[in-house]
């Protein structure tokens, strides 16, 4: 672990070489990054009514943080809010004590302090990274943003254009509604949805596409626990990656993304003009974002297919262990007791005095005798 005056030898731009023990091989390249979570003032609506989010680097989402296969993401992290924080890097096969976890991977950065993240990325795909404590706070006060990792397949695309999307829960001044979080009335229904989307932290953005060519867009769904839902105004859309792992491309009309949940789609722009995208998980569809097709930047020819490496292999297994889960409580009534902290406890004790909804009930297969419970 280099020590805060060590980190700041390297500059936040410099790539640079190093070798390192451990899970992390020698002559890898080094992606220097700096975030810094603080509170900050920001505006939802036109009028500039403002509003304090927590964001890294004062920006909602937080900066794209990219790198190429088999890289080192070093990020160091200051933590300038009034209460402990970590950073969670969503989807990467991380080292154990790089993956943010309170508690468990690592004692939590305490306000004021500093942690240094360094990780090797060694595979391409499209991630996110996240506070990890509180999450259900810290996330929906804005603490995230996109990670990226890319190979030489990349090279192909025309475009690549992030589609972080968010469902914010705002009052009727246009500010954070605070208040909610942590009711404990989401916490027992479907968890706290949102009535503001954004993309990329605006309403209705609009991006540029080269014509007659070929657009990569990374869907991330950041939002608290709305399953958001996306339709466009293109005949169908091909799916060509999903949690940061390449698929063979399919065609959908329409995809759902669940909370954390990534899906890349593969956009011909051919002789198009715009290409609009609608949320449609509610009763009205909502505009979400707009493509505008250059008409002037590209040839008049499309070039000829893009080249993918869907993954296919599938991991070797042996005698596996069959676990049977099911997940049963909130409001409904169909959870009696449960076992938290090994002791048993009635619904009741268990919302009132721990504020805990849910449980998982597992049965091994192989040992019918080995019942047990537990509460996430």
């Amino acid at each position: 672990m280099l020590s805060r005056r060590e980190f700041l030898n390297f500059s936040a731009a410099t790539i640079a070489l190093t070798s390192l023990p451990n899970q992390i091989q020698s002559k890898q390249l080094i992606r220097n990054y700096k975030l810094t979570a603080e509170i900050t003032p920001y505006s939802f609506d036109k009028k500039g009514v403002l509003d304090s989010l927590w964001l890294y680097n004062k920006q909602t989402p937080g900066p794209v943080i990219e790198a190429k296969e088999n890289d080192i993401i070093r990020v160091e992290f200051v933590n300038n809010l009034d209460e402990a924080s970590t950073i969670h890097w969503h989807g990467i096969k991380n080292i154990n004590n790089m993956d943010g976890v309170p508690y468990l991977t690592q004692d939590p950065v305490q306000p004021g302090g500093t942690y240094i993240y360094e990780f090797p990325v060694n595979n391409a795909g499209t991630f996110w990274y996240h506070a990890h404590f509180e999450t259900w706070k810290q996330i929906s006060k804005g603490l995230y943003g996109p990670l990226i990792v890319k190979n030489h397949l990349d090279k192909q695309f025309d475009n690549d254009i992030i589609i972080l999307a968010d469902d914010w829960r705002l009052n009727k001044n246009y500010q954070l509604d605070k208040k909610s979080l942590g009711s404990l009335h989401d916490w027992s229904h479907a968890g706290r949805i949102g009535n503001w989307l954004t993309i990329n932290g605006k309403k209705f953005p609009e991006y540029s596409v080269s014509k007659n060519g070929y657009a990569r867009l990374r869907f991330i769904n950041a939002s608290n626990a709305r399953i958001i839902s996306f339709s466009s105004s293109l005949d169908n859309m091909k799916i060509i990656s999903i949690d940061g792992m390449s698929v063979e491309p399919f065609i959908q009309d329409k995809f759902n993304l669940g909370p954390g949940q990534r899906i890349d789609l593969l956009i011909k722009t051919d002789d198009m003009s715009t290409i609009d995208f609608f949320e449609v998980s509610g009763k009205k569809p909502l505009r979400a974002f707009r493509l505008n097709v250059n008409q002037s930047s590209k040839k008049n020819i499309l070039q000829k297919d893009i080249k993918l490496q869907p993954f296919k292999k599938a991991p070797p297994y042996k005698n596996p262990k069959i676990l049977k889960i099911h997940m049963q409580g909130g409001a409904m009534g169909n959870l009696s007791k449960a076992y938290f902290e090994n002791v048993e406890k009635n619904f009741r004790s268990l919302a009132m005095e721990d504020k805990k909804f849910w449980a998982f009930t597992c049965k091994c297969k192989k040992r019918r005798d080995n019942n047990f419970r537990c509460l996430e």
